[in-house]
């Protein structure tokens, strides 16, 4: 779906090009399908560009990763869920510190700012963890969102692969949100459940395996009529959107 997807993205308006219409998904899109702040505090890690990936990684996790563990200034996601998934019997102030960094740390990485290296993330956002109170403040989704316009303008290209790099969570979700011929069989899945992204994630899922040609061609009978509106929960549960997703390491 995604390498048929590609096809209709343009690079210069930040859209896919459908037939007679054309769309992308937007900040309230990030915010309802994977449950973070759109508005806020920027993401942003210039203030860190002098430090080396171990000074932060000692600063803000407490050890260093081997250069088995990295690759450039990136760490291996595995690093973070082999040595931090599990605290002692009787974890220190320090150790729960370190473990709740490097699990956000492992969702930046997987879910929200995925790098084209994929399975690796670069500690450069640990600076942003250092204080739990102000990490709600900001805006993962601006910054989710950001990323994926630019890993599908890469992906676009073509002197690049075919490989996205980007919340590949919230795309899949975006698609299977608005356009319901591409969503996958659901059995007795909950209309309202935020983020929407877990609606997409359960065990409920089953979609049957399609070709790139069948897909391709199922876009390219898509008319504007047959896109969906979601999202017109007006709960507040909906409104305020303040948590990172509950994923696991």
């Amino acid at each position: 779906m995604l390498t048929a997807f590609f096809e209709l993205w343009s690079k210069e308006t930040n859209t896919a090009q459908f037939h007679g219409f054309e769309m992308a998904p937007s900040l309230r899109d990030a915010a309802y399908i994977l449950g973070v702040p759109v508005t806020g505090r920027v993401v942003t890690t210039g203030a860190v560009l002098n430090k080396s990936a171990d000074e932060l990684c000692f600063q803000y996790l407490g050890q260093v990763p081997d250069c088995r563990e990295c690759r450039g200034s990136h760490v291996k996601l595995s690093w973070l869920q082999s040595e931090f998934s599990r605290l002692s019997r009787c974890p220190s102030y320090d150790e729960i510190m370190y473990s709740t960094r490097a699990y956000i740390l492992f969702l930046i990485g997987s879910a929200l700012l995925p790098e084209r290296d994929r399975g690796y993330v670069s500690p450069k956002y640990l600076p942003l963890l250092s204080d739990f109170e102000k990490v709600q403040e900001y805006a993962w989704g601006a910054a989710a969102l950001a990323h994926l316009y630019k890993g599908l303008s890469i992906a676009v290209a073509s002197s690049s692969r075919k490989r996205l790099f980007g919340s590949a969570a919230l795309l899949m979700g975006w698609i299977y949100e608005y356009i319901p011929a591409m969503r996958p069989d659901m059995d007795d899945a909950p209309a309202h459940i935020f983020p929407r992204v877990l609606k997409w994630t359960g065990s409920t899922i089953s979609q049957p395996r399609k070709n790139v040609s069948d897909i391709r061609k199922a876009f390219s009978l898509l008319r504007v009529s047959d896109v969906s509106r979601p999202f017109c929960c007006s709960s507040p549960q909906f409104a305020v959107c303040i948590s990172l997703p509950n994923l696991t390491m």
